[in-house]
Formats: structure tokens, C-alpha cells, sequence
């Protein structure tokens, strides 16, 4: 799976209505859950939880790779501790080859939640916590193009952290969902949709990606990217509802 072109994957899904179900849950656990997830993590992500210095971040990744290998077991129909990932050139980890599926997922946490996204085409996410940013316009010059500088400059400054952190996540999922990593923020350029202010379009959008931001709780702030010219439908689900086979209420956006 490593050597699949994630354009040819795409193609090879055909004209149906992309699907994405985006999964929500908390990082922060307890002991008793501690001990589950690491039952069912490989000796490689035992040594990186190991390497972690802060008992936060232990419990933090811990609680992230286990929970991310429940809920790909539930699609998978395999136990959680028998996922095999690799991972493209660029880091983004797939599933491997073994499992015989085209099934594809992303991973975005802040602060103490995270997001999955799950679909069978390439998809990316990206969340940010919502927090006062020092200089919040001399980090848009820095990682941005002129053109979102000045969208962001002529805003009124309670809505420019807002916007600033809105343009970075629909940035980040991009690349995550092209695998080409979280590099060149500049060499993209958004514009936000004259029709939708959750919606961005792309300049020069080759791979038709689309990109929708959205609030999964308050203080929070998140972009999923989906390939094709269809808009996606999207499931929310909470975490809890592993194993329950209960969806909420499925989002699709309007035209």
C-alpha cells in the first residue's frame, strides 16, 4: 500500500458521493482505559509513548494510537491490536497492504481533544484550539500568501484570530490529505467561498480537493479535506459509540 498513488486511488472509488465519518473524542483517560490501550499498541508506539517526557503527552499519545486502532477495527472487522500501519515517504501513516482495503483515515488533536476521519479516499483534518495568538498578522505574513494577508488584515482584530487559525487548519488538512506534509503553506492560496464562510476554495485546484471548516465544541476550531468535485457527506460520531454501531445524524453540506 505504501506505493499506491493516492490520485489513482481516488479515481479507482468512481463517481459515488464521497463519505467521511469524522470521529470526536477526548484524550484525557483513566487509568483503568490506560491499561487497555496499551495492551493493544505495537512495541514501536510503546517505545514513542516511552520517549514522551511529560506523563501528559504519554497518556495523550496513548490515548490517541489506541483509540485511532479501536476505531479502525471498526471498520476493519479485526482486532485493534492486529492493525498494521506503514507510512508514505512523507510520514502520513496508512494501513498497510495486509488488510486489503482502500479504506483511508487522518488524525488532527489539540489540547485534550481529537478528530479521525475515516473514508474510503484520501482525506485530511486539522484542529486548533482557539487561543489568543501574539502577532497574529506577522504570523499570517510569515505563512501565508499577500492575497489571505490583506482578507485577514481588513478584518476587524476580534475576528482576525478566528479567521487566521480557520485559513491554518484548511492549509494543514490539505496537505495532510494530499500526503505531501506540512510544508509549503505559502505555495497554497485560499479563498473563502463567496456562498459559504465555512467553505474555502483553492486557487489553481489541480487535485479538486474541497476543504470545510467547522466548530466540533466550543473554543475549537477544525478543517476536513476531501477529494473531488461532489460534496462529501459527513458522519459526526463520539467515540462512544464504538461497538453501537450508532451514527449522528449525517451532515451533508448544501450546495
Amino acid at each position: 500500500m505504501s506505493e499506491v498513488d493516492i490520485t489513482e486511488l481516488n479515481h479507482a472509488i468512481g463517481g459515488r458521493k464521497p463519505i467521511i465519518d469524522i470521529w470526536q473524542t477526548h484524550l484525557d483517560i483513566f487509568p483503568e482505559e490506560e491499561k487497555i490501550y496499551w495492551a493493544i499498541l505495537s512495541d514501536e508506539e510503546r517505545e514513542r509513548s516511552n520517549r514522551l517526557v511529560k506523563a501528559e503527552d504519554q497518556t495523550r499519545f496513548l490515548a490517541g494510537r489506541g483509540k485511532l486502532r479501536s476505531i479502525l477495527a471498526h471498520y476493519l472487522n479485526v482486532a485493534p491490536q492486529n492493525i498494521k500501519f506503514t507510512y508514505l515517504p512523507q510520514g502520513k501513516p496508512i494501513l498497510a497492504s495486509c488488510h486489503q482495503t482502500c479504506l483511508q483515515f487522518n488524525v488532527s488533536h489539540s489540547h485534550n481533544l481529537a478528530l479521525y476521519a475515516i473514508s474510503e479516499q484520501a482525506v485530511g483534518i486539522d484542529l486548533e484550539i482557539i487561543r489568543p495568538l501574539p502577532s497574529v498578522l506577522s504570523l499570517a505574513q510569515r505563512f501565508f500568501t499577500p492575497k489571505e494577508v490583506a482578507h485577514i488584515t481588513a478584518l476587524p482584530p476580534h475576528r482576525q484570530t478566528v479567521t487566521f487559525l480557520k485559513f491554518w487548519t484548511a492549509k494543514e488538512a490539505y496537505l495532510k490529505a494530499t500526503g505531501e506534509g506540512l510544508k509549503g503553506l505559502q505555495n497554497i492560496e485560499l479563498t473563502v467561498s463567496a456562498t459559504d464562510s465555512n467553505q474555502f476554495d483553492i486557487v489553481s485546484n489541480q487535485e479538486k480537493i474541497k476543504l470545510y471548516s467547522f466548530t466540533p465544541q466550543p473554543d475549537y476550531i477544525a478543517t476536513v479535506a476531501s477529494f473531488g468535485v461532489t460534496r462529501p457527506m459527513i458522519n459526526f460520531i463520539s467515540s462512544s459509540r464504538l461497538g453501537k454501531n450508532k451514527r449522528n445524524p449525517t451532515l451533508e453540506f448544501p450546495s
